[in-house]
């Protein structure tokens, strides 16, 4: 079959159809081959977030202490004669994994406390030898080696670790020991409240031991040594304790997750405790119920018991505290908690809220005041020639 012929017109029209078409297919394939160029050549990017859009700001940071505060129910109280105590509750708290107390590791042998060289009347060494984190809350005391003392500061030991943990004396007339490297053990209370409170308030060992004085003195628990333990240890002060333990120590079961309380002597609120674990807070229990019954004891009732409105007052005004970030002997970081009419200190880790203790009204010293003499062994020798009873 022939093709019917083209005319000139027609072939010069064909022509240049051809010749735009091969234009437009080189023009192509240069643009892809420098695309590829380039693309070859380009660093490569890691991609990043976009910021957020006007008028959204970007999502602040978990405040751990604010998280606790905000989910915390402060519920009725219970009380008996002067003491009432609120049980507070939360659930939804940052739990980085249960932790020994120090009793319980002293106890087995997982932790051992010992003096620092000949000696340190506000420090010793703590040693941890699990594979767990061990816990020691300021106010707990331990016995032995050349005084008894009351740990200064929370501190959350880590696992295989040691560190040098500040502490009170609260045996004043003592500095001896059976033998050459005793070692701490582990009492079953903490420093009476008033003991504990001028501890934190003050920073200063020669207050400490007035204020274990004074407790002796109200309480009738004299000691030859001037151990604060004689307060415990007596049995007239035991008999007046025993109806505040009985009827005041199941507050950690008195509702779910009951992570702490308020406590208030009369008209007026003592301290708040809170904790990140109910379980914690359990075993703790009972050595902070007897240092709060061991403050209430003998003292006047007053006109009538803090209500559970002013309870609640009270850890809003801790929520609303200027905060200060603070080191800490071991592992975390400590808040530092003043203003809007409360002081206290946080103890945090992992985003937890170890252990928080808040007082109305205090402001606590993170030294000792420049008023305090050196505590060391010789400032030891010469207060026992002073005061040899």
């Amino acid at each position: 079959m022939k093709l019917p012929k083209m005319s000139t017109r027609m072939r010069w029209a064909a022509a240049l159809v051809l010749v735009t078409v091969a234009a437009a297919v080189g023009g192509l394939a240069l643009r892809s081959a420098t695309a590829d160029a380039e693309a070859a050549q380009a660093p490569r990017t890691e991609r990043t977030q976009m910021p957020p859009p006007p008028g959204k700001p970007a999502i602040a940071p978990v405040d751990p202490l604010d998280a606790l505060l905000r989910t915390a129910t402060v519920l009725a109280p219970r009380s008996y004669l002067n003491l009432t105590l609120f049980p507070v509750s939360a659930s939804g708290v940052a739990d980085f994994g249960s932790v020994l107390t120090m009793d319980e590791a002293l106890m087995r042998g997982l932790l051992v406390i010992e003096e620092i060289g000949l000696g340190s009347v506000n420090q010793v060494l703590a040693i941890n030898r699990c594979d767990r984190y061990v816990f020691l809350m300021a106010s707990e005391m331990i016995g032995g080696a050349k005084q008894d003392r009351t740990i200064g500061e929370d501190v959350l030991l880590a696992p295989h670790a040691k560190a040098h943990i500040p502490v009170f004396c609260v045996e004043a007339r003592r500095w001896t020991t059976s033998a050459p490297d005793a070692k701490f053990f582990n009492m079953s209370y903490n420093a009476p409240m008033a003991v504990r409170k001028t501890a934190r308030l003050h920073r200063d060992q020669s207050r400490v031991w007035a204020q274990v004085s004074e407790e002796q003195e109200r309480l009738a628990a004299p000691s030859a040594t001037g151990a604060v333990r004689s307060v415990y240890e007596s049995a007239e002060v035991q008999r007046s304790m025993e109806p505040y333990v009985s009827k005041l120590s199941d507050i950690p079961s008195v509702a779910p997750n009951v992570i702490g309380v308020v406590v208030a002597n009369g008209r007026e609120i003592v301290c708040a405790d809170l904790f990140y674990r109910p379980d914690l807070f359990h075993r703790l229990w009972p050595k902070l119920l007897r240092s709060y019954a061991a403050d209430a004891i003998g003292k006047h009732i007053g006109p009538g018991p803090v209500t559970i409105r002013e309870a609640r007052r009270f850890l809003g005004q801790v929520r609303r505290a200027t905060r200060t970030r603070d080191h800490t002997p071991g592992t975390g970081y400590a808040l530092r908690l003043h203003g809007a009419g409360v002081s206290g200190s946080a103890l945090i880790h992992a985003r937890s809220v170890v252990h928080l203790e808040a007082f109305p009204g205090i402001e606590l010293l993170r030294e000792p005041s420049e008023s305090s003499p050196p505590m060391d062994l010789d400032f030891r020798r010469q207060r026992l020639e002073q005061n040899p009873r």
